[in-house]
């Protein structure tokens, strides 16, 4: 080889590539079935200038036309704390050992939900939060329907029950199935990989932490809608490793060899064989509007016990809300059950549209932000915004991002910021409030509440113990427990049928004097000895 002496840029070189390569002064037809490029895909900070511009404009200059069909420039790779890594800063990463460490697909879900515009920061941090979080969440919903499956004796090629007469919670599902369906597949073709991954991973969290938490009952055979049940969350999680299968190759792959395992016959042996998911089930869209509402306000509910600082595990006497619209009033009467349950409270009181919140609102003048606004007209502005409170207050607290005082006839835009709000709670409640919505939880603890509450603390540490121990989730149990604190006694003598159920346990009862190491449940001493039957 020689180096062609001519070349005055090697960018300009790199330019012509869709011409020098295609055959271009050879054979004009093979360059017009391969021009221009499908793609280019290059990191945007060090192309920008150079190759993409080279590349831009000669084809302009030949042929008066774009040299690809679709660019995608990317940023850079950081450390964790947004800086660059280097070797000799001590912050460099190598592929082998995170692959090794972290999982390829971990690292590929990292990159897969980052905006490549954007500089993405890698860490061994970021990774754990990955793997700890979606990959785990993923996982866990597997391994659920896999384990109910076969405990249950699911069989995947019974009758299938028709969409319309499935229940509340399966129609919304599955419409959400498709609406994620429809969503990635038009991220994927439009090249926004990280709106789709971003997709899933929404679509992840609501099968498993809204779907799943609230139809475990249903995965029993005995349970009169089960096979409705088991069908949705296949059709559910087949889907999903078809969804999942370009961006997460060999979690998708050993998803779908488990879900195999028991397919019906003919199979493809791939789930890298099989088609990208189409939208094609049926939607029930209203009922989707509805459930969306319900998770708006149990969010806000949730908000409204944090005020208050008492934990999702403590049963309190009564949620109330008001909503800002009749639609989303209907959805909350309509699964009313749903807010008790998921919320854990006694009584829910759903009040007409537009009732006015128990909360106080006192509203300031924020001087510092409203000095360079209003100038000399401080004091009269001041004396306006005090005059004008409630109205002010009233409009703030349903949203709005301006308010209009007038003074001397002259009207001032203020925005939120120009404010300093402080909340008033009522007495005896905790309230939280979004523009126009608002919840409120009573915060009086009875003892039967707060028994019941540690009994909640008592049995999330029990099945912890379950599986500290070993057990499978079909195991049965003997249970022997002994303890010192009065309100422990007191949490098995009210809820001693309730415990025994859930903790599968076949013998269940207090032996004076048991010889083991306590463990701790909301910071009583309680002695255990768990046995395998």
């Amino acid at each position: 080889m020689e180096r062609v002496p001519d070349v005055g840029n090697p960018w300009l070189d790199a330019g012509i590539v869709p011409y020098s390569t295609l055959r271009y002064t050879t054979d004009p037809a093979y360059w017009e079935k391969w021009f221009p490029a499908e793609l280019v895909l290059e990191c945007f900070p060090g192309q920008f200038r150079n190759w993409f511009y080279a590349l831009l404009s000669m084809s302009t200059m030949m042929e008066d036309r774009a040299p690809f069909r679709t660019l995608l420039g990317h940023g850079l790779v950081r450390d964790e704390k947004g800086d660059e890594m280097h070797k000799s800063k001590g912050n460099a990463i190598w592929f082998d050992d995170a692959a090794e460490q972290y999982g390829a697909d971990s690292m590929r879900w990292l990159y897969a939900k980052q905006d490549p515009t954007q500089n993405l920061s890698f860490g061994p941090a970021l990774l754990r939060d990955v793997r700890g979080g979606f990959l785990n969440q993923l996982w866990n919903t597997h391994a659920f329907f896999g384990n109910y499956a076969r405990m249950e004796g699911y069989d995947p090629g019974a009758e299938a029950v028709p969409f319309e007469d499935r229940p509340d919670f399966d129609r919304w599902i599955l419409t959400e199935l498709q609406d994620t369906v429809a969503a990635c597949r038009e991220s994927i073709e439009t090249y926004a990989h990280y709106d789709a991954a971003r997709q899933i991973e929404a679509f992840v969290e609501a099968l498993s932490n809204w779907y799943l938490r609230h139809n475990r009952k249903r995965f029993r055979a005995e349970a009169k809608d089960s096979r409705s049940a088991f069908q949705t969350m296949e059709t559910c999680l087949r889907t999903l490793v078809r969804l999942l299968a370009p961006i997460l190759p060999f979690t998708a792959e050993k998803l779908y060899q488990n879900l195999e395992a028991t397919a019906r016959e003919g199979a493809l042996p791939s789930v890298h064989l099989a088609e990208y998911p189409k939208p094609s089930g049926e939607r029930d869209v209203a009922l989707t509007a509805a459930m969306r509402a319900v998770v708006r306000f149990t969010t806000l509910s949730v908000a409204a016990r944090d005020v208050a600082k008492l934990k999702l595990r403590q049963p309190l006497q009564r949620l109330t809300i008001t909503a800002a619209t009749e639609a989303d009033r209907a959805a909350l009467v309509r699964f009313e059950a749903m807010l008790r349950e998921e919320l854990n409270v006694k009584e829910v009181e759903l009040l007409p549209v537009g009732t006015a919140s128990p909360v106080g609102l006192v509203v300031k003048p924020d001087f510092k932000a409203l000095g360079p606004k209003v100038g000399d007209k401080m004091g009269a502005v001041t004396k306006a915004i005090g005059a004008d409170a409630t109205r002010i207050a009233t409009e703030l607290r349903r949203g709005a991002d301006v308010v209009t005082v007038t003074v001397d006839g002259v009207p001032f835009e203020l925005a939120r910021a120009d404010f300093l709000l402080q909340i008033v709670q009522p007495s005896g409640l905790a309230v939280a409030e979004d523009k126009g919505n608002w919840a409120s939880v009573t915060t009086t603890i009875t003892r039967e509440l707060e028994i019941e509450g540690l009994m909640r603390d008592l049995l999330r540490r029990l099945m912890a113990l379950r599986k500290e121990v070993g057990l499978e989730m079909a195991d049965r149990v003997t249970l022997a427990w002994d303890t010192e604190n009065a309100d422990l006694v007191d949490v098995f003598a009210s809820w001693s049928t309730t415990l025994q159920a859930d903790l599968q346990a076949d013998r269940f009862g207090r032996e004076p004097g048991l010889d083991v190491e306590p463990i701790d449940v909301a910071g009583k001493a309680l002695k255990v000895r768990l046995v395998k039957v």
